[in-house]
């Protein structure tokens, strides 16, 4: 049984959570030091993590959401607003830059501000967080800056965005990813997901 204790969420801890998007990221790729950031911040055994309401047990899944950001956007800076190291808790807001096409969605170049929320616990007698709550409001922010409603819809929906990201991870440029594309993949995923093991 896995016992937690408050990990003192430090600003040193946020900032080194955010340090990957210290510049602006570009081309719509991860940044290089993402995965070595998130390895080095939680436990490498029993971690699991909350994203936008999405459970998982691997730091891949918060890079995954990153993915799916930078599809369309660039992330032209991180804030942390409110920082309590009791809760371990911040918050916080994302600028990002739309500056692909998204799911059909043509750049426009707008800025787009996003609030986030983020907690870590930590497992007794150690200093990395055993897990990590992700929450933002990346999809409201789309419906504000005009974004298509069947853009919305799609994100909506889990199978779909797990689609764009072995899309993106498989390296198909974002100008070729539209809703319809994804509504198909997730139809026929076997036929996909064998043809994506082949790039």
């Amino acid at each position: 049984m896995r016992h937690r204790a408050s990990l003192h969420l430090s600003r040193p801890i946020v900032d080194r959570f955010w340090s990957p998007f210290k510049q602006t990221t570009t081309a719509g790729h991860l940044p290089g030091d993402m995965q070595r950031v998130l390895e080095e911040l939680t436990t490498p055994r029993n971690f699991s993590c909350l994203v936008n309401g999405v459970l998982g047990h691997s730091p891949t899944l918060i890079e995954d959401f990153f993915v799916v950001v930078l599809t369309g956007f660039d992330v032209e800076g991180v804030k942390v607003d409110k920082l309590s190291e009791q809760r371990c808790t911040a918050e916080g807001r994302m600028t990002l830059q739309h500056q692909r096409t998204f799911l059909g969605w043509a750049a426009t170049g707008q800025q787009i501000e996003v609030p986030y929320h983020l907690s870590m616990e930590g497992c007794v007698n150690g200093a990395r967080a055993s897990h990590i709550t992700l929450r933002t409001g990346f999809v409201p922010a789309l419906e504000q800056a005009g974004c298509p409603s069947n853009v919305i819809d799609c994100m909506a929906k889990p199978e779909a965005t797990k689609m764009l990201v072995a899309l993106r991870r498989a390296k198909v440029r974002p100008e070729l990813i539209s809703v319809r594309a994804l509504q198909s993949a997730t139809k026929q995923q076997d036929k996909w997901r064998s043809a994506l093991d082949l790039l």
